[in-house]
C-alpha cells in the first residue's frame, strides 16, 4: 500500500530541515513526499534541494504565486500518487514510528477511512510541552470506531483527529471535495469530521506528531481574529447545504465548540443558526476549558526526540 506525504511550505526554511528529517528517517519511509512551495522568498529551495539528494522521491511543486495554505494543500492532494496520504507541516514535525503504526493499521483494516494518533503541542518560545487530555475513555489499545461510536465520543470529549498525526485513505478525501478554502483554519477539522461521522476510523493512543504553538502560525492568526464572521457564515452555510442527517449530526455532537469562544459569540448573534447551540455544544465547551490542557508532569520539547 503506497503512502504519499503532502508538505506545504512558505518561508519556513529555518524549520523545514527538522520537518523533512523527521519524515525521511521514519521506520516506514513514504513512497513519495509531495512538497509544494507557495512562493517562498527565503532559502527554502536550497534546503529542499539538499534533501532531494538524500531522498529522490521528494517531488517539488512550485506555485507561480502565493496561493495560501488551503489551495496549496489541495494541489498537493491532486498531485499525490499514493493510496494513503499523510499531511505534514513545515513548521511542525512528526515523531518516530508514525507511518509504520498508521499504515499497518490501514493495511489490516481496509474498511477504515483514517487512522489517527495523539499529538503533543509545544510552545515555540519555551521548552514546555502540553499534551491535551483528549481521549480519557479510550484506554491504551487500538480502537476501531464506527461512525455512531465516533459521534458519541465527539459528544463527550474534545475533537481528537489532528490532521498532522493522521493517515488518510485518499478516496474519502475526494468524496467530500477536499479542503474548502472558505473555511480557512477550520477546513481540515471539518473534512475530518465529515469522514469520521460517515466512515469507520481507528484511533491509536500513541504520540504521532508535535505541533508548534506559535502566534505567527496560520491557525493561531485566524482563530484570534476579532471578526471571523465570514469564515463562520461559510461554515454554517456549508452545513445547511448538506441535508438533515448531517445537520442533526453537527447539532447533536456539539462539534462546533471546536471553533471556540468566537463561535459561541457568533451563534448568539445569529438567530438563523441558533439551533446548533444545544446542550451538547455547552457541554463540549465546558470540556474544552476544563480538560483540554490539564497538566500533570509536563514534558520538555527535547523529550520528543526520544519517543519511539
Amino acid at each position: 500500500m503506497t503512502l504519499s506525504v503532502i508538505l506545504p511550505n512558505y518561508n519556513h526554511a529555518s524549520l523545514l530541515k527538522k520537518a523533512l528529517e523527521a519524515i525521511i528517517t521514519q521506520s516506514y519511509p513514504p513512497d513519495e513526499i509531495v512538497l509544494i512551495d507557495d512562493g517562498s522568498t527565503d532559502n527554502s529551495l536550497d534546503v529542499i534541494a539538499s534533501f532531494q539528494k538524500r531522498f529522490p522521491n521528494l517531488r517539488l511543486i512550485q506555485n507561480e504565486k502565493n496561493l495560501g495554505p488551503v489551495p496549496t494543500i489541495n494541489r498537493g492532494v491532486k498531485e499525490a500518487r499514493g493510496e494513503l496520504l499523510a499531511f505534514c507541516s513545515a513548521d511542525d514535525f512528526i515523531l518516530p514510528g508514525f507511518f509504520e503504526k498508521g499504515v499497518s493499521v490501514m493495511q489490516q483494516h481496509p474498511e477504515l477511512a483514517l487512522c489517527c494518533g495523539k499529538a503533543a503541542h509545544f510552545e515555540a518560545q519555551t521548552p514546555k510541552v502540553l499534551i491535551p487530555d483528549q481521549m480519557p475513555d479510550l484506554g491504551k489499545e487500538l480502537r476501531l470506531l464506527l461512525p455512531k461510536e465516533t459521534a458519541a465520543l465527539f459528544r463527550n470529549t474534545t475533537f481528537f483527529i489532528h490532521t498532522n498525526c493522521t493517515i488518510y485513505r485518499k478516496k474519502p478525501l475526494f468524496e467530500y471535495g477536499g479542503l474548502n478554502p472558505k473555511l480557512k483554519s477550520l477546513c481540515d477539522w471539518y473534512l475530518s469530521c465529515q469522514i469520521a461521522l460517515h466512515h469507520p476510523i481507528a484511533y491509536l493512543p500513541s504520540l504521532m506528531a508535535a505541533f508548534r504553538l506559535d502566534e505567527a502560525s496560520y491557525s493561531k492568526s485566524t482563530k484570534r481574529a476579532s471578526n471571523n464572521d465570514e469564515m463562520f457564515h461559510a461554515l454554517m452555510e456549508q452545513i445547511l447545504s448538506e441535508g438533515s442527517e448531517w445537520k442533526h449530526a453537527v447539532a447533536s455532537t456539539g462539534m462546533l465548540s471546536h471553533a471556540g469562544i468566537q463561535m459561541v459569540l457568533f451563534l448568539m448573534r445569529e438567530k438563523k443558526y441558533r439551533k446548533f447551540f444545544p446542550k451538547a455544544f455547552l457541554k463540549k465547551c465546558q470540556f474544552h476549558y476544563h480538560h483540554l490542557f490539564r497538566r500533570g508532569d509536563p514534558l520538555k520539547a527535547g523529550d520528543l526526540d526520544n519517543i519511539s
